[in-house]
């Protein structure tokens, strides 16, 4: 599905193109954000439970390297374990699932956790087209590695030993 949406946001773009109209790039950083929803919770989860990955593996027949130390930093540059944003927004969900009545959980806080992240994101985004936030909203040590040693190695330095 997500590859029909982006096939059809391409064609809207070529025939904006051709028609002279301006480049809507704040469609394509929607979609982003709409992947981001479905992925965060989880990493969320994970961050709060201690159970984010301990080991990176570059690619399939890469050995296996520990992590000594693994957090969540998001596009922003902030460990979201720190995050006063969110500090003050699992603070809440913590009290309200207090609440005999309540309905709420801690893990529903890892859902609004990201929803708030990506509505903290994609809007600094929108506000300053150029930051550079393509290797993903919120990402884990493991992830920062792989785009590192992917960038290193398209510079043409030795990261991956992919060269000739």
């Amino acid at each position: 599905m997500d590859g029909a949406w982006h096939t059809w946001i391409n064609q809207r773009q070529d025939a904006r193109r051709l028609a002279g109209e301006p480049h809507e790039s704040s469609l394509y950083e929607f979609k982003r954000a709409v992947e981001e929803l479905r992925r965060l919770p989880i990493w969320m989860r994970r961050a709060r439970t201690g159970t984010l990955p301990t080991t990176h593996r570059q690619w399939s027949h890469s050995p296996v390297e520990p992590l000594p130390s693994n957090t969540l930093i998001c596009a922003l540059g902030q460990d979201v374990s720190t995050c006063p944003i969110l500090q003050s927004l699992y603070a809440s969900v913590r009290e309200s699932s207090l609440r005999q009545w309540s309905l709420v959980t801690i893990e529903d806080g890892d859902e609004l956790a990201a929803r708030t992240c990506v509505w903290h994101i994609l809007t600094t985004k929108l506000a300053h087209p150029n930051a550079y936030m393509n290797d993903g909203y919120v990402t884990d040590a493991s992830e920062r590695l792989y785009w590192d040693r992917v960038m290193d190695n398209l510079a043409g330095s030795s990261g991956l030993g992919l060269e000739p």
